[in-house]
Order: C-alpha cells, then structure tokens, then sequence
C-alpha cells in the first residue's frame, strides 16, 4: 500500500486546510440507508485504486468546450494537470463560496489555465448554483439552501444560463458543421 500522500491529502491534512475537505453533506453520505460503512481501510484502498490512475489522460476528443460552476478541489491539481487543455475553458463561482473556497478552487484551477475565462458572481456561495430551494425545504436542507442576504437564486440562474448559452455559441461551431 502507497503511503504517499496526494496533494489534496496534503493539503487536507496540513494547517492550511480548508471548508474543501469536509464539505457539509459528505457527513450525510455515510449515514445513508443501505450505504457501505466509511471506513478508514475502505477509503485508503478506493484512494489508492483511484490513485494508481490519476495520471491516465481523461481527453475525450467529442468534448469541445467546458463550462465549469463552482469548480471544486483546486488542491488535487498541479501545473501539469491542465497543460494539454486546448479547448475553450470558462469558469464560474460564487464570491461568497465557503464550501469551495474561491482562493483554492476556481482561482488555483484558473492559473493552471491563464487561456481560462473566469466569472465570479457576487454574494453567491457554492450552492446557490443548485436548484431553487422550496419553502419547505429550507430548514432541512439549510446548508445548501441558505443564500446570503440579498441573493436572488432564480437571478442568478437565469444570468448563469444565459452565460452558459452564450459561451457555447461563441466556442461550439454551428449544427451541422
């Protein structure tokens, strides 16, 4: 068994760790009905597994242009993760982001990609960018309900999608080309 870290372990594991290594509904997922206990082995032999394939070529050449919204784990990445991206990239997150703080995500990933576009829209957090939430399901889904003051989530949606659609007509070429 490796016992190397990974940079994400590293970085999750030293002083400067961050909201990123322990996001608010990674406690739900090991209390799910029917869901395989988290255990310490368990998790070490899955990180390994995937490990041993993390520096495998992921391009898919079908893929023309991405768009990411509130792009997570920045610390996972290195110069070289995103030195053969070629393809149109644009980035998007909330300023008000304490799940994936801005400063270890968008902005760590957006300087492995200087040719990148990158958005920041103000007062949004990291699920702001989720569906509307219903009256009812504020309270129990607090974390990823609750919006700052000020924050119109359907606003936000509208102008994200609007983004979203401009970026792929400006870098897709047209049907049938």
């Amino acid at each position: 068994m490796s016992t190397t870290l990974s940079p994400m372990e590293r970085f999750c594991t030293s002083p400067e760790a961050d909201a990123i290594c322990s996001p608010p509904e990674a406690a739900s997922l090991a209390h799910e009905a029917g869901a395989p206990a988290l255990t310490v082995e368990r998790l070490s032999a899955e990180a390994n597994a995937s490990r041993a394939h993390s520096g495998d070529s992921y391009r898919d050449p079908r893929i023309k242009a991405a768009f990411a919204i509130a792009p997570a784990l920045g610390e996972a990445f290195n110069s070289s993760s995103f030195r053969e991206v070629t393809i149109p990239v644009a980035l998007l997150a909330g300023e008000a982001d304490t799940t994936a703080p801005v400063n270890t995500n968008i902005h760590r990933i957006a300087g492995f990609m200087p040719q990148a576009t990158v958005t920041m829209v103000s007062g949004a957090s990291h699920y702001t960018f989720m569906d509307v939430c219903e009256p009812a399901a504020v309270e129990r889904l607090a974390p990823i309900c609750k919006d700052g003051p000020g924050v119109d989530r359907a606003a936000i949606h509208a102008r994200t999608a609007a983004q979203v659609r401009d970026f792929f007509v400006a870098t897709l070429p047209a049907s049938g080309s």
